[in-house]
């Protein structure tokens, strides 16, 4: 047993050595090395790790600056003329006692709550609603998730028709056989590489924003989407798999905008008086409609029928 769990340890060690060094046979295999690869041929270039170091920083710079702009000068003007809301909770009255508590447990129990209200002579629904207001603080105005939410759905917009202008033009979008052509010596279209590039860097910058954005519940959980996101993307292009990044990406895209725009749309108050639907609010959920047939059909039917297969045939181009 012993000599088996310090078996799979060298295995993970010797694994993970080859990741980081980029190992020639990890990621190539034994028909090729990156010394072998060729740089250009007749406007098409192959995905060298080098490209990374050379696009990546600008690019991801580039969109932290446009997302900066937007915010700040379209998508605030535009929130302030819909009449989204930029009220903000206000914080719970002074009581240094809860506050000494809260920076130790933000979410106490019933009998810390119990206890507090005692120490303070004041009732337990006092305290609870104290601390509800408390972690209420730090929550995101309407105004900054609309803001973040719009920048999101033009991001995904530019994304999709960028995808929808290199994908299907493909061979291999109709022919997924081709993706193994050849393969890994093969080279790359410039517009495959650019859509990479962009889409790795988005995901990048989404990653860099988390820390300077208001820290959300579903802080971790989004981190952890965005890191496993950008591998995949990172190990399609090292590993030359370009072509079914490229159209796994394009299948994922799909869905994004709609799910975006309907939120954006409900962050406006589209609740016309008397509690009747407005124009803007059935407009939110047909979006939302439509992000759901979307959904189903492009990553429950479409990604499983068509790029998925790409993976079976591996015994083919061996």
């Amino acid at each position: 047993m012993l000599a088996l769990v310090v078996g799979f340890a060298e295995l993970c060690v010797t694994r993970l050595v080859q990741i980081v060094t980029l190992d020639d046979y990890f990621y190539l295999g034994p028909r090729a090395t990156w010394r072998t690869l060729q740089t250009q041929t007749e406007g098409r270039l192959m995905p060298l790790p080098r490209y990374l170091l050379y696009y990546l920083p600008p690019i991801t710079l580039a969109i932290l600056v446009a997302r900066f702009i937007y915010e700040r000068y379209i998508a605030l003007p535009l929130g302030r003329h819909l009449n989204v809301s930029e009220r903000r909770p206000s914080s719970p009255e002074p009581n240094a006692v809860l506050e000494r508590s809260y920076r130790k447990n933000s979410k106490p129990d019933q009998k810390l709550i119990a206890g507090l209200a005692k120490s303070i002579d004041k009732p337990v629904r006092y305290v609870e609603r104290w601390q509800r207001r408390q972690r209420n603080v730090s929550l995101p105005s309407q105004m900054t998730k609309f803001q973040e939410g719009s920048w999101r759905f033009l991001a995904y917009l530019v994304l999709l028709v960028f995808g929808f202008y290199v994908v299907p033009n493909k061979p291999y979008w109709h022919n997924t056989r081709l993706c193994w052509e050849n393969y890994p010596n093969f080279s790359m279209p410039t517009d495959v590489f650019w859509y990479l590039m962009v889409e790795l860097s988005f995901y990048i910058s989404l990653t860099i924003s988390q820390f300077m954005d208001i820290r959300r519940k579903d802080f971790w959980q989004m981190f952890i989407h965005h890191a496993v996101t950008i591998f995949l993307i990172f190990y399609s292009y090292i590993t030359h798999y370009f072509a079914i990044g490229s159209m796994i990406m394009f299948v994922h895209d799909m869905a994004d905008p709609w799910l975006e725009i309907a939120k954006v749309i409900g962050y406006t108050r589209p609740t016309a008086s008397g509690g009747r639907r407005s124009k803007r609010q059935l407009v939110g959920e047909a979006c939302f409609i439509i992000f759901m047939l979307v959904f189903f059909y492009t990553r429950l039917y479409l990604y499983p029928t068509h790029p998925s297969p790409l993976f079976c045939t591996v015994a083919f181009a061996a």
